[in-house]
């Protein structure tokens, strides 16, 4: 499974878990709301942090047809201190 499958059954899943749930009289249609924005609002920025990290990037990018990544270390902090300076003085 990929992960559009995943967050797909997710949002399946989580609505039918909440109308069981008020089904039954564990809670309420009003507090199932509540919950069900909850679980979507952090679920919404915890996926939002893992697809866009650099390496998620790179792996969607690598993954179109014809397309080569090509990744650079991260430049020592005393050489972009000295570029900084460099474009500071003009």
């Amino acid at each position: 499974m990929n992960w559009d499958q995943i967050s797909a059954l997710i949002r399946q899943v989580v609505p039918f878990l909440g109308g069981f749930a008020v089904a039954r009289g564990y809670i309420t249609a009003d507090q199932l709301t509540g919950i069900v924005g909850a679980i979507i609002a952090v679920g919404g920025v915890v996926w939002s942090l893992f697809v866009n990290r650099p390496a998620s990037i790179a792996a969607s990018a690598q993954a179109l047809p014809g397309v080569t990544v090509v990744t650079t270390p991260a430049a020592d902090p005393s050489v972009v201190k000295a570029v900084d300076a460099a474009k500071a003085a003009g």
